[in-house]
């Protein structure tokens, strides 16, 4: 994989280590990839008041983030923030419909 970094953002060391793993094509690259995600979003999910184990497994997670992989495209900018985003709105909707 040939990845070269957008200069429309300022990369956190790690941030710019994840991205540019192999994810496509290595399976350790990609299990890397979904626990620097989930990692975010239980973060970002917290300060909501939310707890990610509650919502969803860990499988369910991995196969999520799974499914955003193959849909990424270079004009997203970051594979971290495209499955970050694409993570946290399935949790939130599937949080939303386990409430009601």
């Amino acid at each position: 994989m040939n990845r070269k970094l957008s200069d429309l953002f300022v990369w956190e060391r790690e941030t710019a280590a994840v991205e540019m793993l192999d994810w496509a094509s290595k399976e350790d690259d990609f299990a890397r990839l979904c626990t620097f995600v989930t990692t975010k979003v239980k973060g970002e999910l917290a300060s909501q008041g939310l707890n990610l184990d509650r919502i969803a497994s860990e499988v369910e997670i991995r196969d999520q983030i799974r499914e955003s992989v193959p849909r990424f495209k270079e004009k997203h900018i970051s594979i971290v923030h495209y499955c970050s985003f694409r993570l946290r709105r399935y949790l939130l909707e599937k949080e939303k419909s386990m409430r009601t």
